[in-house]
């Protein structure tokens, strides 16, 4: 089975990658997947993002399944494998749970079957619908779980915690922590506490604490 894991970057972001890019490496080298980073200019995000569609589309022509993760996520739990994470549906997505707001798309599988296609064609072609929504894919994919049932039928949307666990609620064990909804230099600061406890992924605690506790993430 071919895997790919998918992520971006920006110079805006450079100090954070620089810290969760070497996980997502380890973790995708141990269990044999690819993995792709690209350059996004989120300042930007309207003129690039049907060439960032497009760029998945081609890349999962090339593979069985497709991870897509945000340049803020991290894997803490390195025994998960990508293959047996999800259920078998041609797209999987998180949740949120952390607000209002059902999910989140820096979390995702695409597998390669017809429904995911029709999914990312649908996306590029309902474009000039989204582009100027709030939280733009997001709440057009939400739309379309609601309206469409091919949609609703071809994406499984995951609990938090097995797929995209926010930093306040993430425990030892948790498969993926994603520091959405915070500053930028916070999500920095917590992606440095985070690549200390896990270093190898390996959910164990092994920082040094003077004075009894470790730091509270």
């Amino acid at each position: 089975m071919s895997v790919v894991i998918r992520t971006n970057t920006s110079e805006k972001v450079s100090a954070l990658s620089a810290i969760t890019q070497p996980n997502q490496k380890g973790y995708a080298m141990k269990h044999g997947y690819e993995w792709v980073c690209e350059e996004f200019d989120y300042e930007h995000f309207n003129d690039n993002i049907i060439a960032e569609l497009q760029s998945w589309r081609s890349l999962l022509e090339q593979h069985d399944t497709l991870m897509w993760v945000g340049a803020d996520v991290m894997f803490t739990d390195w025994s998960v494998q990508i293959e047996y994470a999800h259920t078998g549906y041609p797209i999987t997505m998180a949740r949120e749970e952390t607000s209002w707001w059902p999910i989140n798309n820096d979390v995702m599988i695409f597998n390669n079957r017809p429904e995911t296609f029709d999914f990312i064609d649908r996306m590029i072609k309902d474009f000039d619908i989204w582009k100027h929504y709030p939280w733009r894919m997001q709440t057009h994919t939400w739309n379309l779980i609601q309206e469409e049932e091919w949609v609703n039928e071809a994406i499984d949307l995951l609990p938090a915690k097995e797929m995209n666990q926010h930093p306040n609620k993430w425990q030892l064990g948790d498969w993926i922590i994603h520091f959405y909804g915070m500053p930028l230099e916070e999500k920095v600061a917590r992606a440095k506490e985070i690549a200390e406890l896990v270093p190898d992924g390996n959910p164990v605690l092994k920082v040094k604490v003077d004075g009894g506790r470790p730091p509270v993430l």
